[in-house]
Order: structure tokens, then sequence, then C-alpha cells
């Protein structure tokens, strides 16, 4: 019987980062998913910053946690990340006035600045620009790649499709066709709201995550000639093939499905025509001719936009010994992996509480509203 102190379930960027940390702790690991590929880590924007551009507040789970996330991604020196600040095209009126309010808040002067010169070329405003000095761009799929690349040299990894016949809701014991039983002290579901394996433990279904598909296109426009990572209304990132800027993303609370649509194409290249000027004279046709990657995805997100981290509450009888939850990450799932996996890997090996809001109380999962 092969023995593990943390089993895996799911390797999106919850579950990669989380086996990452766990092995820098000691901990021995076991990582099962099935066409990682398909799961919506595969299409993130990857884009790391610390704003709530809405309220030009900072986001959860604040700056210093913030901080370490990106200290993480840099430590790592992996090629799948690029550090460096991000330019916000502002778009009105309102949005300029609280850009010059927040860059004289004493908690925000270092991280917010309004650029005087018009940049980045070839793109419009008409209130100009701001830069988040403290962010940058991780490349999921490389990262994902890489990370389960070096999970797998070391016989860490399991490629199979989990389902509940394969759990023991009396004992910590995964028994698996072909392959010698497991014997677990946690077991971590992570596996996204659309990925195989999501209904391993049918009660957590009873936890209220909502879906959100999100579609990115990969487009050639080196006529844009685009240096920097630019926000707003949708992200443009360079790429290192010369010439190919992403951009995304759509958030779709209502679909049908997790395919990429040809509609949402559409409506993304239409808004780039709104501050790309170069295109006002191309045809739609022309413009999605220069489309050479199209991706889509459903994000498990969670009302309340906190993810759901650790133990099972009582709500949840049914669930194997020692199964916890990392979950509902949410469009900035890049961001809260990081911290996320410490809070549930210090509960792991210390017993220290995961945050009351974090819970998966019955609580929380009856009375979530957003924030």
């Amino acid at each position: 019987m092969i023995k593990k102190d943390l089993v895996i379930i799911g390797h999106g960027i919850g579950g990669s980062v989380l086996a990452q940390k766990a092995l820098g702790r000691g901990l021995s690991v076991l990582v099962i998913d099935q066409n990682f590929e398909l799961g919506s880590s595969w299409i993130a924007g990857g884009l790391l910053h610390p704003m709530v551009f809405k309220r030009l507040t900072l986001a959860w789970p604040g700056l210093e946690e913030s901080m370490a996330c990106l200290e993480y991604y840099q430590n790592l020196e992996s090629a799948a990340w690029h550090p460096g600040p991000l330019v916000r095209r502002i778009s009105t009126l309102d949005e300029a006035h609280r850009w010059e309010k927040s860059t004289m808040d004493p908690h925000l002067t270092t991280l917010l600045t309004i650029l005087d010169e018009k940049v980045p070329k070839g793109i419009s405003t008409s209130f100009g620009w701001g830069r988040v000095e403290l962010g940058g761009w991780l490349d999921v799929p490389l990262f994902l790649t890489q990370n389960w690349q070096a999970l797998e040299a070391k016989g860490l990894t399991l490629s199979y499709h989990l389902a509940a016949e394969n759990l023991d809701s009396y004992s910590p014991i995964l028994t698996i066709p072909k392959y010698e039983a497991i014997e677990y002290k946690h077991l971590v579901l992570a596996t996204g709201i659309s990925a195989p394996g999501w209904k391993v433990v049918p009660s957590l279904g009873e936890i209220p995550f909502y879906g959100v598909k999100g579609e990115i296109l990969d487009l050639w426009l080196p006529e844009l000639e685009l240096e920097t990572i630019v926000l707003g209304p949708l992200f443009l990132v360079p790429l290192e093939e010369q010439g190919m800027v992403r951009v995304g993303s759509t958030y779709e609370r209502e679909y049908t499905d997790s395919q990429p649509s040809v509609t949402e194409a559409h409506k993304m290249l239409s808004q780039l025509g709104t501050f790309l000027p170069f295109l006002a004279n191309w045809s739609k046709e022309e413009l999605f001719a220069r489309v050479r990657g199209h991706r889509a995805g459903i994000r498990p997100a969670a009302r309340d936009r906190r993810p759901y981290l650790g133990p099972l509450g009582d709500n949840k009888a049914g669930a194997p010994p020692g199964t916890l939850v990392m979950n509902g990450l949410g469009a900035r799932g890049c961001m809260v992996a990081p911290y996320a996996a410490e809070l549930l890997l210090d509960f792991i090996q210390w017993g220290i509480p995961i945050p009351p809001e974090l819970r998966c109380t019955p609580r929380r999962c009856s009375t979530v509203t957003s924030d």
C-alpha cells in the first residue's frame, strides 16, 4: 500500500501550487488528474496585480499577501512568469478622478502612477493612462505543464478520472484498478467546477459555486507593436512570438456549454475596434482571419468572491475521512492560489484554523451574498 500525506485531486492552478508548496514543506504528495488541459485554469489570462479597478481599491486578500504571491512566482525562476507593471486604459472621467484621488492615498501611492505620455502606441483613450507598478503575467498552460512534468518525473502523478467508487466513506483509502491502494492523511478536492471528477464526493455539490465562462483569443497583430500589458476594457498581453497578442477575457454567467463561441469571439474583436484606431477600416472577416487561437472554460466562483478552503463542514456527511477542499478561486485564481495554499498547509501541519470567511460552513454555504 502506498502512503501519502496529501492526495490532491485536480491539477489546475490551485492543485498545482498546493502540490509544489506541500513538497517544499517536506510532505509526501500524489496529484491525480486526467486531461488537466481541459480545466478552466488552462484558459486563465494569468494577469496578476493587487487592485480592484471598479473601485480602485486593494483586492482581497491584501497588499502584503499579494506581494508574497508575486514573490512566490518570481522565486520559481520559471519561463512561465513575466514580471512587470501593467498599464490601465482610463475610460471615463469618473475613473480618471478615482485615479487622481488614489495616487494620493498613502496606501496606494507606491502602487499607482498616472502616466503623462501617450502610451502604449496605437491605442486610443480620452482620459489618459494609469500604471500598476506591482504585477506581472503568468503563462498558465506552460506553468501547469512544467509542474506536472516535474511531479511526473518523481512518480508523484496519476493520470486517472477519479470517481466516487474509488473512495471509501469510512477509511482514508483510495482504490484504483491496476494500481496499488493509496492510504492518505488528507484528500484535497481541487478539481474546479467543470473538470472531470468534480462529483467525486456527491455532497460537495451542496457548496454554492457558480460557473463563469471565460474565453480568450490569440491574435496576430504586428501592427500594434505591443510592448506592455494593457488592461481595459479587455486585456492585451504581448506574447513571445513577435506580433502575437493575447486578448480577453469574457465573463459569462449564462452559458450552455464550455466550448469556444464564435459569437463571443466577434464581440471581443468588435470591442478591440473601439480603442484600436488602426482597425477602423478593417472588415469583420479581415480581423477574424487574424485569430490564431481561441479557448474557453468554466471558472469555479463563489458569490462572496472568496475561495472555499479547509474541511468540509458538518453538512457534508458522507465525505471520506480527511477530506479538504480548495476551490472556487475564481477569476483571480493565479493571485489567490499561493495564499490559499499556505493557509491550507498551515491547517494541515499545525492545526492553525482556516479564516472563518473561507470555511465550508453551513452558514456560509446557505447565506452567501456578493460583496
